[in-house]
């Protein structure tokens, strides 16, 4: 069982795709290796889908991952009847593989966190609405994203424990830590229908794998009979036999890969991140067509807002949201609006410091807008209470 799983978590760890800055070169390889697989698959099964690669929790990735239980069987077969040594090393190579990719992801999420980058503020768009008209999802990582001493504290505990996992003496507990991280995420996306569960329950596995050899020890431990747990067993912990550059090698490359694209934008902070101009919540005074002024409730408009991933978002008298993505001339005078079917609108665009006004402006009509203290919100403010009264 444990060689099959051995197998298994190599071949995920290989072609389940990982958002990373350097190791792109892995979508390519699970499309090389089992784009046609999938693809046969689905026809076979009349299965469709619309994202057309390996997303988290989309379809081609949840038969990616049926091909890997499948193809792991003939592997598991090949080398079962091997050398007990060639098992031991295969096992071994597993082990050392997983330690390494869990400490990756534990401080690539945990430096996201840090930096504010994974929970990041809530947009504008998304305070301006009802709360029980938003999704689970939206709703927690609103909640998240509002609060940066829970975006630090995380963060800490996943980097502690990341760092924990690279060093032999602390590798049991920093495995332990991880277990109690990945239940956590996985709680978290099942309850609140985030779409990352097929990768969470991918990283417990993982986690789960690397604490079987000492799992016995820590029974005996918890139950209070007598053994001696050691801190340093080369049966029960994994480590890095190659040279120590090469060890060090690849530890810089972890931190390289997290670090990076904080080094690169120098944003150390995402709630104090520059954002695009015009960027905030305002809403509709009035709307001129021709010679006629209408009010936002015959126009059926109600608010609009500068989303900072260049998006402007309309929101009616009904709640509703009407996206378009956006882009702005070099003087920042004129805005060309496009929607999902490739249509165009452009305006000119002003705003008015001193009276708080924009104005988007055509051949065809006028949008005159006031800009709301959106950064005033409740949400927003960073309160704290020892006491209740």
């Amino acid at each position: 069982m444990r060689l099959y799983l051995s197998i298994l978590i190599l071949l995920g760890i290989f072609f389940i795709p990982v958002s990373s800055q350097f190791y792109a070169i892995q979508n390519w390889l699970t499309e090389a290796f089992f784009g046609q697989f999938v693809n046969w698959s689905a026809y076979q099964l009349n299965i469709h889908w619309e994202l057309n690669d390996f997303s988290s929790d989309s379809t081609r990735l949840m038969l990616l991952l049926a091909w890997l239980l499948i193809f792991s069987l003939p592997i598991f077969f090949f080398i079962k009847y091997r050398k007990e040594n060639f098992v031991k090393k295969i096992i071994s190579i597993t082990s050392i593989f997983s330690t390494y990719f869990i400490a990756w992801i534990l401080l690539k999420y945990g430096f996201d966190k840090l930096f504010k980058a994974q929970f990041y503020s809530p947009e504008p768009n998304i305070l301006y609405s009802k709360v029980g008209d938003l999704d689970k999802d939206i709703l927690f990582w609103t909640s998240m994203g509002s609060s940066y001493s829970y975006s630090v504290i995380t963060g800490l505990f996943e980097i502690i424990s990341g760092i924990l996992l690279l060093f032999r003496k602390t590798r049991n507990l920093a495995i332990l830590l991880s277990i109690g991280v990945f239940v956590n995420v996985l709680a978290i996306n099942v309850g609140f229908d985030i779409s990352v569960k097929l990768f969470a329950v991918f990283l417990l596995l993982t986690s789960l794998y690397l604490a079987a050899p000492f799992a016995r020890n820590l029974w005996l431990f918890l139950s209070n009979q007598s053994f001696k747990l050691s801190t340093n067993n080369e049966k029960h912990i994994p480590e890095f036999n190659g040279a120590k550059w090469l060890k060090l090698l690849l530890i810089f490359g972890i931190f390289l890969e997290c670090l990076y694209p904080f080094m690169k934008n120098s944003n150390f902070n995402d709630d104090l991140a520059e954002r695009p101009i015009y960027h905030g919540a305002y809403e509709v005074e009035a709307i001129v067509r021709g010679s006629d002024t209408l009010s936002p409730a015959i126009a059926n408009l109600n608010r609009l807002f500068f989303h900072r991933d260049h998006y402007l978002i309309l929101q009616d008298t009904a709640d509703s949201f009407v996206d378009y993505s956006y882009s702005l001339n070099a003087a920042q005078t004129k805005i060309k609006l496009i929607d999902y079917n490739e249509n165009t609108k452009v305006y000119t665009i002003s705003y008015n410091p001193r009276t708080s006004t924009l104005l988007l402006k055509n051949s065809k009509e006028q949008l005159i807008c006031k800009a709301l203290p959106w950064k005033q919100m409740a949400l927003l403010q960073p309160l704290f209470h020892l006491t209740v009264d």
